[in-house]
């Protein structure tokens, strides 16, 4: 850039000095002009003033005053042309002051010929040598000295000129360069980030496959392990201790499920494939429920559901489990110990929509964190220590299952009203489920 700026400073300075060299040539060769109009008029008036009077004397009168009508006027001109010289000016002005003591006796000489007789007579001079070179000599200064300042400008601008050529030449071959340089410096750069974006994509090709084998591998064993803690906790041949040991066993596999759930959701919806969504005849109180239920011991005795209206719809019953478990597990976690957490599913809402409710007595959410934690990776503030045991996922997880049923999530929380997430849901047939990119 400082470079093209250097190279415009440049060329419009020189166009500029040839412009002004141009301007001086010119002002020069009309000066010139000038004096050869004056010298013209000069030596018509004398010589057809010094002719002899005949029969076909007119014609000469004729010149004489033509000439000196064009005398005053060139001599004006060539004042003004050489007002900003000195030695010049002034040499104009002598030369004017010539031209008018020999200017007045050619009229008188004009005017005693149209007096005359038109036959013969003998010559009348009106101007003779003596009276004429001085004038001839002021001249003659004028063209010598405006002749060698023309070659001289004339050089001038020619030297321009071909400077102006030089450094434009000079400076298209400096930015031909410097483009060319960056042009090498733009391929190498994309080259880079092609480089970097073809492993990105093998890095994430990676990812996805990797957690389709973590997936895979742990959900069964998994299975398993909540299966037999299952069975030992509900075993009547075990103290208290071990079925408290068993039940831990079993929520904390839950947890581990749901999890694995997310982290397998939230790589999908990376690589831009989107949420599964399969709507079938759905009630969403059942779904609250059987959520609740799974949720186990954690979620006894302090969720409670209820259901207004008609609360049926085409939705995928999975999918709204998922939703449900994220919304609760999050209210026990950041609302009051031990304090109640509420479900409402209201079916009397117009639009064709189900409205789900989730409500706590936490009321801790600045109301800048409201879109903040619908993004991955995003926690709110408990001040707990259980908040360090979540990955982040478990709310984007419900803004994107929301979305592909065509509907949406949002969260109120205020100190005196605790927190309330609702989730949105259009009774008909959702829309096919489209690639959402993690990170909001």
């Amino acid at each position: 850039m400082a470079c093209l700026l250097a190279t415009v400073a440049a060329t419009t300075w020189l166009e500029a000095s040839r412009d002004e060299q141009a301007h001086l040539v010119l002002h020069t060769t009309e000066a010139l002009l000038a004096l050869e109009e004056v010298e013209a008029a000069l030596h018509v008036a004398t010589a057809s003033v010094d002719a002899r009077p005949g029969s076909d004397a007119g014609w000469e009168r004729r010149q004489a005053a033509q000439a000196l009508d064009r005398l005053e006027p060139a001599l004006a001109r060539l004042e003004v042309l050489l007002a900003g010289e000195p030695d010049q000016a002034a040499r104009a002005r002598a030369l004017a002051a010539a031209l008018r003591d020999v200017a007045a006796p050619v009229r008188v000489a004009l005017a005693a010929l149209e007096r005359g007789a038109p036959g013969v007579g003998p010559p009348l001079r009106g101007a003779g040598l003596e009276e004429v070179a001085p004038a001839t000599r002021l001249v003659a200064e004028l063209e010598e000295v405006e002749r060698a300042r023309l070659v001289e400008r004339r050089a001038g601008w020619r030297r321009a000129s071909v400077t102006g050529a030089v450094v434009f030449g000079a400076s298209t071959l400096v930015l031909l360069v410097l483009i060319l340089a960056a042009a090498r410096l733009v391929r190498t750069e994309m080259a880079a980030r092609e480089r970097l974006s073809a492993e990105r994509a093998e890095l994430l090709t990676l990812q996805q496959q990797l957690m389709a084998v973590v997936g895979h591998d742990l959900r069964n064993p998994l299975a398993a392990m909540k299966s037999a803690a299952s069975l030992i906790a509900r075993c009547e041949a075990i103290d208290d201790d071990h079925r408290e040991d068993a039940r831990r066993i079993v929520s904390n596999s839950r947890r581990m499920e749901r999890l694995l759930r997310d982290l397998l959701d939230f790589s999908r919806l990376r690589a831009g494939h989107g949420l599964p969504v399969r709507p079938r005849e759905a009630d969403l109180v059942d779904v609250c429920r059987r959520a609740v239920s799974d949720l186990g011991r954690d979620a006894e005795g302090r969720v409670t559901v209820e259901g207004r209206g008609d609360v049926g719809g085409l939705w995928d019953g999975d999918r709204l489990e998922q939703v449900v478990a994220n919304l609760v597990v999050n209210a026990l976690k950041y609302g009051p110990g031990l304090a109640p957490v509420r479900i409402l599913v209201d079916g009397e809402r117009e639009g064709g929509e189900v409205v789900l409710a989730v409500h706590d007595d936490g009321g801790g959410l600045p109301a800048d964190q409201h879109a903040e934690i619908f993004r991955p990776f995003r926690r709110g503030v408990s001040g707990d220590a259980q908040e360090q045991r979540s990955a982040g996922l478990g709310l984007f997880i419900v803004a994107r299952i929301a979305e592909a049923h065509g509907g949406a999530v949002a969260v109120e929380s205020a100190p005196d009203r605790g927190t309330t997430f609702t989730v949105r849901l259009p009774r008909g047939r959702p829309p096919a489920a489209a690639p959402a990119a993690a990170g909001g």
